[in-house]
């Protein structure tokens, strides 16, 4: 029984069902798995981040569909890829560009919705992905991809700008910041920082766990995923700096 993710920026909407539906008519065999419906509308960057964070825990041979798609209808490519260790379908808009691939493969289909290319593109795709249909006959194969720099920042001497790419379901500000910039300009747990957003400038510390920090104390650290992360300690750093994902924000070590 093959699995089949869904990360999508649908939402608890009628447009999730209806991929879901199409999977199952075609294979009524295939385990479905949500990652997530709740990427910010249109927002790519942090539906890659997403993908980048998860898809590394599923078995091999695992499908996984992305769709965050504000160009569907147009001249961009609907892509099949395949990676050491299972298939990513998705829009050529850079959703995928934190993933190695061996081969890729630009679907080839007659008749779609140019508003819906989730239900009537990606979702077949997959689901004959998981009946063991071959890429080749879904599509022809192409050489290059959409490529967006996920991890780019700016450094000048200890200061770092960055950028949020997820809010967590606890209200972690999760950016872009990779934990080895920390180490780079010999920044230490325990060390205070200088943050700035766009309407905030204030001091934390660096911590290496949330139990550290004081109840509703603002902290640094590094999160799961490698990221340096803005935490409340038991409480929810989004809603207290009103920051959400895209905001720029920028870290001086003192």
């Amino acid at each position: 029984m093959k699995i089949i993710t869904l990360t999508t920026d649908f939402g608890t909407s009628e447009y999730t069902g209806a991929v879901k539906g199409v999977i199952q008519s075609i294979n009524p065999e295939a385990r479905i798995v949500d990652i997530t419906h709740n990427i910010q509308p249109y927002n790519i960057m942090q539906a890659a981040y997403v993908l980048y964070s998860t898809l590394k825990y599923f078995p091999k041979g695992s499908i996984h569909v992305a769709v965050v798609d504000p160009g569907v209808g147009t001249e961009r490519k609907a892509l099949i890829l395949e990676t050491e260790d299972y298939y990513l379908v998705g829009p050529d808009n850079g959703i995928f560009s934190l993933f190695e691939y061996n081969h890729a493969w630009e679907i080839e289909f007659k008749e779609a919705s140019p508003t819906f290319h989730g239900r009537d593109v990606f979702a077949p795709a997959a689901a004959r992905l998981s009946l063991d249909m071959n890429p080749e006959e879904l599509g022809r194969e192409v050489k290059n991809i959409e490529k967006i720099d996920i991890f780019r920042i700016e450094t000048e001497a200890r200061k770092i700008k960055g950028e949020v790419l997820h809010i967590d379901v606890f209200g972690n500000i999760i950016t872009n910041i990779k934990k080895e910039i920390f180490s780079r300009l010999g920044i230490k747990t325990g060390d205070r920082l200088r943050i700035k957003t766009l309407n905030k400038s204030f001091e934390v510390k660096f911590l290496s766990a949330y139990g550290y920090a004081e109840k509703g104390e603002l902290i640094l650290l590094v999160g799961s995923s490698g990221l340096i992360e803005l935490s409340e300690n038991l409480g929810r750093a989004s809603e207290v700096l009103n920051i959400s994902p895209g905001d720029i924000l920028e870290i001086e070590a003192q």
